[in-house]
Parts: structure tokens; sequence; C-alpha cells
């Protein structure tokens, strides 16, 4: 049986939760009949790494965490963006520019207003000195940033001291025009300052890519091609290309998007693809991607308000805006193969769908009285969570629905749901007519048993593996260990029962101590 997989997005939880279940498929044999492996976001970076390593199909389980070793101590232990040592000088400097840029402005605002006042310069020194001591105790409290950060953005402010008398000395002295004057270069400096902090800023996607080219996605000390990493397994990352509202799905043997055309993936990175996956809109940039490269050609007929020629632009965002669950490459594998002939030269079509989904569910959020602006931005917040979280979860129950109802030409499958507690399908099969998917759930329930697991525990901890941040700075070693155990069981029992992948694991394999063990020491 040939397999695909799809990992959703979700942070660093979605790139733990697809490790966990990658794992489990190669405990349990599963992984040697996998084709292909479509992620987005977070499990683009799991994904990515795997990829970069070489043929998944073929790794053994020790294999297999030689190869996350790495990611884990990032995601656990060190983070990757905000915090994380790969982009900390970015940040460090981004937040030392933004906190001088920021005392500009405030400083040109009082130098305005004390225009020809006569005011004392020096007042304005040691209030500079006030407000960067008040800082330094503010981020000495907060443990978790970088104290190269909380140095820098406290020199930066006690910087605003100086630079505050300097305006409103010059505002303040010489003949009638010398305030005017003095306002104006007041203003440009100011707008210089705004102008890098805002260049700066602008830069976080670049930053991120380069930061998983040096960290996880490089080979012989310099970043991997996307070519350079193709096996007999398909690696598929997932991205939304803006101008079409079309995903458009990068790999090393095509580029492809429905009204976009199809390509190659010519010198495009591996660390681009996958950031172009996990490009969260407002916390990254979307990307442009030139496409002299990809020699996009389109032979198929798309609406006639589509230019007849593929475009020179992709701009790329996350692939969550259009499909977080990613299971979209093998859905539309049979409608893909009517505009593209050699498909099954690509890859073969899978007959069965591993999804792996750590999409968090929305649950209840108080929200205090607002007005005005922070009202405005509360509401807009809001209502975009709940219309993605509307959309997922309609599409894990069609899935679901589709998967049920798959008949022997359909491409059947299994949700492994980071909301789902591992007891959930063999309590469930157990009980089905199906006497060779009742039997395999029989099986896990006995592994369960062996493992001394608590039902009512599972069940708390399906409702706390959710919770987890969507970020990608460092969870923690015992949140990390925890959706590792969570994904690994649950792909192990879920493929099994469901669908009669591989073979159980050994019981050593599923305790609790081997996946904190394999966190420590990453």
């Amino acid at each position: 049986m040939a397999v695909g997989i799809a990992i959703s997005g979700g942070g660093h939880r979605a790139t733990l939760w697809g490790w966990g279940a990658l794992l489990a498929l190669a405990e349990t044999g599963a992984n040697s009949g996998v084709v292909s492996i479509a992620s987005v976001s977070g499990g683009s970076i799991a994904s990515g790494a795997v990829a970069n390593a070489g043929d998944y199909s073929a790794m053994s389980p020790d294999d297999l965490e030689a190869v996350m070793a790495p990611g884990l101590r990032i995601a656990a232990r060190d983070g990757l963006f905000f915090f994380g040592p790969a982009t900390n000088g970015y940040v460090t400097t981004v937040f030392g520019v933004a906190a001088l840029a920021g005392a500009a402005v405030l400083s040109l605002l009082v130098a305005a207003t004390g225009t020809g006042r006569q005011w004392r310069p020096v007042a304005f020194v040691i209030a500079g000195l006030v407000l960067a001591a008040l800082a330094w105790l503010v981020w000495l409290r907060k443990a978790e940033v970088p104290l190269r950060l909380a140095t820098v953005v406290t020199v930066a402010l006690l910087l605003g001291g100086p630079l505050m008398a300097a305006f409103v000395w010059a505002a303040s002295r010489g003949r009638p025009w010398h305030p005017a004057l003095g306002l104006a270069a007041a203003a440009v400096v100011t707008a210089v300052l705004v102008a890098i902090a805002l260049k700066l800023f602008g830069r976080r996607s670049l930053v991120v890519d380069r930061a998983l080219g040096e960290t996880l996605l490089s080979r012989d000390g310099r970043p991997t091609a996307l070519s350079e990493v193709d096996s007999p397994v398909h690696h598929v990352f997932c991205a939304t290309e803006l101008q079409s509202g079309d995903q458009v799905y990068l790999s090393p043997r095509l580029v492809y998007g429905y009204r976009v055309g199809r390509g190659t993936p010519g010198d495009l990175r591996l660390s681009t693809a996958v950031q172009c996956s996990s490009c969260l809109p407002a916390a990254f940039v979307a990307r442009e991607l030139d496409t002299a490269g990809f020699r996009l050609e389109r032979s198929w007929a798309v609406a006639d308000d589509v230019p007849a020629e593929p475009p020179t632009l992709l701009v790329v965002n996350d692939g969550g805006v259009y499909d977080n669950m990613a299971d979209q490459w093998e859905q539309g594998y049979h409608s893909r193969r009517r505009r593209l002939p050699d498909l099954e030269a690509v890859q073969p079509r899978a007959d069965m769908l591993v999804v792996v989904n750590a999409s968090k569910a929305l649950g209840w959020s108080p929200l205090r009285r607002a007005q005005g602006l922070a009202a405005e931005i509360r509401g807009l917040s809001r209502t975009v969570d709940i219309l993605y979280d509307v959309s997922t979860s309609h599409r894990r129950q069609g899935l679901v629905t589709r998967f049920s109802a798959a008949g022997p030409e359909e491409l059947d499958g299994c949700l492994v749901h980071i909301a789902q507690s591992p007891f959930s399908s063999p309590k469930a099969f157990a009980r089905s007519g199906d006497a060779a998917a009742a039997a395999r759930a029989r099986e896990a329930l006995d592994l369960l048993a062996a493992l001394g697991a608590d039902e009512e525990a599972w069940a708390r901890r399906a409702e706390q593996s959710p919770q987890v941040p969507t970020v990608l700075s460092a969870v923690g070693v015992g949140l990390a260990a925890d959706l590792l155990e969570h994904a690994f069981l649950l792909t192990a029992l879920n493929s099994y029962v469901v669908l009669g992948l591989g073979s159980l694991p050994p019981v050593e394999r599923c305790r609790r101590e081997r996946f904190e063990e394999l966190v420590r020491r990453a």
C-alpha cells in the first residue's frame, strides 16, 4: 500500500507533533510504504529536516532520532525566532533601533512643544536616565529575554535622554529662524531612524529563512537546494499564493499552482520553501519569488480574468491560509492528474492518507471591555481566529466522513488529531463489525494496559496538548516530550487500528522515559 502523509501547521507544536508521528510510522515499519509527505507551516519544519537527511521510507527509528535531534534542541530549548540563537542578533538590532526611533519621535514632539521656551536640556538627560533605569528593571524581571537584547534596548533608551536634550536645545536657541531649522534637522534624524527600523522589521521572513538554512536545512556548511533533497519520498511544501488565491506546491520535483502553472524549483532553497510554507501572516512578511528560474508553463484552460501567461512573480505566505492540514495535495491528486499527465512519474498516488493534525482548537476566550482602536483590533483579531477555526473544523469533519465512506478505488485514511486520546480509536473499533479491525483494536488496548496508561489522564492530555502556543520559540523540554509521546502513541495506534498499517511498537519503545531522554540529549 502506498501511503501519503499530511502534516498540519501550528508552529513548534506542529513540528514536534509531526516528528512524533513520523517516528511512530518508522517504529511500526509503515514508513516503508510512504510515497509523499505534504506539509504546511510548523509541519514543514519537521518535513524539511527529514527531507534534508535523505530517504524517510528507508530510515530506521534510530536514524530518524538522529535526524530529529538538532530540531528537538531548537524546538524544546533554544528556539528559532523571538527568541533563538540563530536570530537573536537580528531581533536585538530591530528592538535597539526601534527603541532609539521611538525615543527620537518622542524627542521631536517634546522639542516642537517647547520651541522658543528656553527649556533646560539637562532635565531631559536626567529623564532619559530615569527611563532607561525603569526599562532595565522591566527587562530584568523577564528572565526569558536574552541579556544582550535587554542591554541594547536599555542603551537605546539611555541615548534617548541626550537625543531629547539635543532636539530641545536646537528648537530653543538662536535667532527666530534657528528653531525652525533645528526642528527640521531633528525631523530628518527621526525619519531616518524610523525608516531604518521599518526596513529591518520588514526583513524578518528573510532572517528566518537564513536561520533555517544555517541550523536545520544545510549540507556541507551551505543551505540545501530544494532540488537536492529528492528521494523516493516526495516532500511537498504547501504555501498560499496571494494573487491567485490558490495553494502553490513547492517540491524537489515541481512547482505547481492551478492558476500559476507548472515548473521546476530551479535554485530555490529548501529553507525558502519551508519558510514560505510557514510564513504566518502578520508575524512574517509575504515572500516574493521571481519565477524566471521556475520556467513556469500552463497548458490547461483557466478563467478569463487570469493572465494568459504564467506570472513573473509569486507572492506567497503560510500554506495554512488555504489548507492548514496539507491534505489537499493527495485529496486533489485525481483532478490534478488531468492537468499534469506525467504526475504518476512525479509521484505515484497514495492509497492511504495519514493526516497528522496539530491545529489548535479555538476555545473560550473572555474579552474585557474596550473602546476605540483597542476594540477594533481585538474584534478583528478574534474574527480572523474564528473564521480560521471554523474552516479547519469543517475540514476535519469532512476528512473523517470521506475516510469512513471510502470505496475500493478511493483514498482511505485516518486522522491523528492532537485533541484525541490514544484510547479513542481502539475503544471505538473494538465494537466494530469489522472483525479484523476489532482484533487490532483489542491488541491496541492490550498495549495501553501494558503501559499502565490511565484513560482519564490521557483525556486531560488531549485537552492540554492543543493549548501549547503557536510559536517558533522554545516550548520547553517537558512540553516537547509531551507532544512527542502523544503524537507517537496516537499515530502508532490509529494507523494500525484504523488502516492496518505496520505493526504495534514494542511496549518499551512507547514509554514516557524514552521521549524525555530523546529531548534532553538533543
